[in-house]
Formats: C-alpha cells, structure tokens, sequence
C-alpha cells in the first residue's frame, strides 16, 4: 500500500514553505543591507561636515590664528567701534558747551510773556538791557515766577530755554531792584533749582552772631 502523495506541480507544502522562508531571509537581509547603507551614507555626511570645519579652522588660521581669536579680534572691533561712538558724542557735547559759553548773566525783573519766541525775546533782550552781548545770558520770568527763559548769545547765533518747576516757584527779586540785576554762574545755578540764589556770594557772609 503506497502512502498519499500531493501532485500539485510545485514539490509539496514542504518546497512552499521552503520558499516563504527563503522570501522572510531574503527580505530581512534586504532591510539590513538598506540600512547599513544609510548608516554609511549618514557617515559620509558627517565626515564631510567635520572635514568643512577643519578646512575653515585651518584657514582661518592661515589668515591669522585660529577661529577663537579672530572671533575675539571681531569682538574687539565692534567693541572700539561703540568707544569710538561714545567719544564722539562726548566730543559733540564739549563743544556744544564751548559753543554757548556764558561769561556773564542777566536777570531781568519786569515778567515777560512765556509764549514770547526767539525773535520776541530777542527784542525784550534789546528793550531791557541794551543788546545781547555775545557769550551772555538773559533771563526772564512770567508773572507768577513759574516759569522762566533764558536767552544766550553764543556770538554766531541766538539761544532760547525754557524751564518749569514740577512745584514751587523761582525766587524772584521785586520791580523796586531795579529792571535788571547781574548774576554769578553759581547763582543762575541755584535760580533754576528754585533756591535762594541771594544768599551764594557776598550776601551768604555772616557778619552778624
């Protein structure tokens, strides 16, 4: 008695599952081989970008040191560059005071209208004391001694400050001093601050205990 044989023209279950086996390894061996070859490829890439750096380095250190002290060389320039801005804005602001100089202060007691312009004052300048001497100051208050102007001659041109205090008022001498009084810098000083200005110089000494 022979034993069954399956006949179906492809050699038995066993071929087939020799065949889906061999399709699993060869299939496993596929994705390997794929990804070594990513992997080499990542690699690769690696390589060059470390190879694009050590170029760099090296020519950065052909044109004079390495990268670290040229970044430091950069961060010096730009550091000279903000000094050298700095010195010039010093420089523009010592000139300006050269500029406007003022050798002698004016005070006028009669009020003038604060909304007065550069050419208004000007003419209150002329009017009060004369002309507006060149390097001097003249100084105005409103009514209310709330307010004041100064306008200074700097010898090419004209001048015109204004200054309020937050609170309080300027001290102000009265009509019966005269129209016009002289100041020191360190009185006009004071003025502006709000302090009794009168009593700096010759007025301050104690003569009296």
């Amino acid at each position: 008695m022979h034993a069954p044989r399956c006949v179906d023209g492809g050699g038995g279950i066993g071929a087939q599952l020799e065949r889906e086996h061999a399709a699993q390894v060869g299939d496993r061996c596929a994705g390997r081989a794929a990804a070594e070859a990513e992997g080499c490829a990542g690699a690769r890439r690696s390589h060059a970008r470390r190879d694009v750096r050590t170029a760099g380095a090296a020519s950065a250190e052909r044109r004079g040191g390495d990268p670290h002290r040229a970044a430091a060389r950069r961060h010096d320039g730009h550091s000279r560059l903000a000094g050298s801005c700095g010195s010039g804005v010093r420089g523009l602001a010592e000139r300006l005071a050269a500029m406007i100089r003022v050798e002698a202060v004016w005070l006028s007691t009669e009020p003038m209208d604060m909304r007065a312009g550069t050419d208004t004052a000007l003419a209150r300048v002329v009017q009060v004391f004369g002309a507006a001497r060149p390097h001097h100051a003249y100084v105005f208050a409103n009514r209310r001694s709330t307010r004041l102007k100064v306008l200074v001659h700097d010898g090419i041109g004209i001048w015109l400050a204004a200054r309020r205090l937050h609170q309080g008022r300027f001290i102000w001498p009265g009509g019966g001093c005269g129209a016009q009084q002289s100041l020191t810098r360190e009185q006009l000083d004071a003025l502006v601050l709000g302090l009794p200005w009168q009593r700096i110089g010759d007025n301050g000494i104690i003569r009296v205990v």
